[in-house]
């Protein structure tokens, strides 16, 4: 555990808490295979004062960003960590242990689930877990796991796989229902893949052209998508479309084992042993998000699984006017 230096860690001189930086040199993450270093930062708030009670909460980032983001500066106002600062002292957010989680990739993210083809991210997650949990040991409360996006998706899939561990789970517009919100994405990124495969993206990567492309975000999804979900173990993605734009039902149910509403279904017992679940969506998300959103409560609802479910008037990009009442529901519940 160091002190995370910064050239503007005045603005983060936060009352009654202070910021660490807990660093993981994870054996899952050694032989992970685009070469992501196996040495993880996580920036950590801590209370000056931790007792028993004290909580942990896990934040989990949405694809392309990190938790250490979470702290830039931000002009004409708050950051989302400084706004979080702030409802902890107003009593709108739990006096816990923050830990931003590194899970960072070469191709944007990790989904935070173990892939042969980006790496052990779920392994790492573990590994994250108990090490926060031996270096803060005064700390015995309930444990949450939180995000947005894929950060969102992350929240649901260890939450659902380790309630003994991740006691709560709050889930912002979590990737789901992929034949609506994946699929457009691969077919956005079909003619790039079959053209210059994921070797061409690294070059142009290299060459400083890739993201000037407008369809950059789909095409580099859908592949880091694939590398998660789908990978046949060399580096490469098991592709789930034709060239006539036929859908290989075999290859695109291997993509389906980890949308949400597969692996939710099959884990209602898991999922019975937490103790709260937020979810929430926009009505009008551009990736069409909420219609996975709307069949995982549903899927719950079914099962009796207690859980708070919302839609807001907005958007994928507007997440983070969801934070503060995702906060406040685990105010109630910590």
């Amino acid at each position: 555990m160091q002190s995370l230096m910064s050239d503007n860690l005045n603005i983060y001189d936060f009352e009654n808490y202070s910021l660490k930086t807990l660093t993981i040199n994870s054996k899952a993450l050694s032989k992970n295979p685009w070469k992501d270093s196996s040495v993880r930062r996580n920036p950590v708030l801590v209370p000056d004062v931790i007792t028993k009670k004290t909580p942990f909460v896990f934040v989990l980032s949405g694809f392309s960003s990190n938790g250490s983001k979470k702290f830039a500066w931000k002009s004409f106002g708050e950051n989302t960590v400084q706004e979080l600062m702030s409802l902890v002292s107003e009593g709108q957010a739990p006096n816990a242990i923050y830990i931003y989680v590194d899970a960072y990739t070469y191709w944007g993210g990790s989904q935070f689930i173990n892939s042969e083809g980006m790496g052990h991210y779920e392994d790492y997650m573990l590994e994250l877990y108990y090490a926060a949990r031996k270096e803060f040991s005064a700390a015995c409360g309930s444990c949450a796991v939180v995000g947005g996006s894929s950060g969102g998706y992350g929240a649901l899939h260890l939450g659902s796989k380790y309630p003994e561990l991740f006691q709560y789970i709050g889930a912002i517009a979590p990737d789901s229902n992929f034949d609506i919100a994946l699929l457009p994405d691969i077919y956005m990124a079909d003619t790039y893949y079959r053209s210059k495969g994921l070797k061409g993206l690294m070059d142009e990567r290299k060459q400083g052209k890739f993201f000037k492309r407008k369809s950059s975000h789909h095409i580099i999804n859908a592949l880091a998508m694939g590398l998660c979900y789908c990978s046949n173990g060399k580096k490469d993605i098991e592709w789930p479309v034709s060239k006539n734009g036929d859908v290989d039902k075999k290859i695109w149910n291997q993509w389906k084992k980890h949308d949400p509403l597969n692996f939710l279904s099959k884990r209602k017992l898991k999922l019975k042993e937490t103790k709260g679940i937020y979810l929430t969506v926009g009505n009008k998300d551009e990736f069409n998000l909420h219609f996975g959103s709307r069949k995982i409560s549903e899927l719950l609802k079914e099962n009796k699984i207690k859980h708070e479910y919302s839609e807001f008037n907005g958007g994928h990009f507007d997440l983070g006017r969801r934070q503060p009442d995702m906060w406040a529901w685990l105010e109630r519940k910590l």
